[in-house]
Order: structure tokens, then C-alpha cells, then sequence
């Protein structure tokens, strides 16, 4: 099961009060024939209510932690595909530290510099 914007597969609305279409819905993952089973969120509170799982307020907060952290684990998936996309490369140090001392005419991070070592090379 997983929470859903709105039923995206026929028939597309609640299997108990036939509406929801355009509100946030539970996919079951089950089919009765070629259409999905989907529960409402305004179903799905009054069935925790009739199943006594939390109190109305309990579950008004539940709800919305509930969608904080949708929207953060959201914001996250952005973050990480904004990541891949930009190709960023993280490496260690150690990795980059040879490739560093051989280029020429830039200071090396052992202190020595390599143009005074090719002007020694040629004296």
C-alpha cells in the first residue's frame, strides 16, 4: 500500500464513497477485475475512528506529519536527482593528491614547487 495525490488507475475514485478522485487516496496494490482498489483519505479516517486506532485530533496530527515529511522526503528526491543530473563527483583527498603534484607550473601541496625542480633538472 502507499499514499497517492489522487487514484491514478481505473476506476479512479474511493471503492467505499465512490468519490476522491482528486484527493489524496490509499493505493491498496489490490484489483477486483481490472480496477484498483483505492481508500480515500476522508474513508480512511473514518475507518480509524471506527476501529478506535486514534482519536480524531491524534490522527488530524498524524495526518500532518504525515505530509511534512512527504513533503521533505520530496524535496529530498529533487535534491538528489538535481545531484545526479549536475554530475557532481565527490572523491577523497588522497585521490586527487597525485593527480595535483604532476601538473606542471602549479605549486604542489608537499610545499615544492615544480618549475624551481625543472630549472635544477637543466643547471
Amino acid at each position: 500500500m502507499r499514499l497517492v495525490d489522487s487514484p491514478l488507475h481505473l476506476p479512479g475514485v474511493c471503492i467505499c464513497c465512490k468519490g476522491g478522485a482528486n484527493r489524496e487516496c490509499v493505493d491498496t496494490n489490490q484489483k477486483i477485475g481490472n480496477w484498483r482498489v483505492y481508500v480515500c483519505k476522508t474513508c480512511a479516517y473514518e475507518m480509524a475512528q471506527i476501529f478506535g486506532f486514534v482519536e480524531g485530533d491524534d490522527l488530524d496530527r498524524v495526518l500532518g506529519e504525515l505530509a511534512s515529511l512527504s513533503d521533505a522526503l520530496r524535496d529530498a528526491q529533487v535534491a538528489l536527482e538535481a545531484a545526479e543530473a549536475s554530475q557532481v563527483r565527490v572523491v577523497a583527498v588522497d585521490d586527487v593528491v597525485p593527480y595535483i603534484k604532476k601538473k606542471e607550473g602549479r605549486p604542489r601541496l608537499d610545499g615544492t614547487d615544480p618549475q624551481e625542480e625543472e630549472v635544477r633538472a637543466h643547471a
